[in-house]
């Protein structure tokens, strides 16, 4: 029960997706919340450590499914009786490197698919000297001060020829998400 002894109406758990992590969610989803999320890292850490690119990324994350706490976890919710969907807060790609500028501290923030500038001048100028390669992009969503120069195509701001799976930038790879709905029967 949450403050006061009211009926709690959803409940969140944030963990790495180990077997040792199942008692966490075992108990979120006892908790009496008519909906519970549930936010597994596992998935995104094998992301940013794959350093085989895309393959070796998809092979991590098959051993990974084939223990049982994915599986677990989605059994116990249909079982809880929950409705089970699955999603993602992004996509990735695999990218090579094309060079990563060395601006020092005229960037705030430099990804490997997007690069953030302070000042619309410095970021137009660094998108100018990176040619074909970025492009400045001015968005309708984010915050007006967040300036970012992305990488295009599949290309990234790391040592040229390195393969890396990542996401940051504006590809369809990295914008597309699964969703998906279990069911009893998918379990079964």
């Amino acid at each position: 029960d949450g403050a006061m002894g009211k009926p709690v109406k959803s409940a969140h758990v944030n963990v790495q997706g180990q077997d040792g992590d199942r008692e966490k969610v075992k108990e979120t989803l006892l908790c009496g919340a008519r909906a519970v999320g549930v936010t597994v890292r596992m998935p995104d850490e094998i992301m940013h450590g794959a350093t085989m690119g895309w393959r070796g990324m998809l092979q991590q994350v098959r051993l990974w499914a084939r223990q049982s706490f994915l599986s677990g976890t989605i059994q116990s919710a249909i079982q809880q009786g929950f409705q089970v969907f699955l999603t993602a807060d992004h996509g990735n790609l695999e990218a090579i490197g094309q060079g990563s500028p060395s601006e020092g501290v005229l960037v705030d923030r430099s990804g490997q698919r997007v690069r953030v500038y302070p000042d619309v001048t410095i970021r137009d100028h660094a998108a100018k000297n990176l040619g074909a390669r970025a492009c400045s992009w001015k968005s309708k969503t984010l915050p007006e001060s967040y300036l970012p120069v992305l990488h295009t195509g599949r290309g990234a701001f790391v040592p040229p020829g390195q393969i890396l799976v990542c996401h940051g930038g504006i590809s369809l790879d990295e914008m597309i998400v699964p969703f998906i709905e279990f069911s009893q029967a998918s379990i079964l």
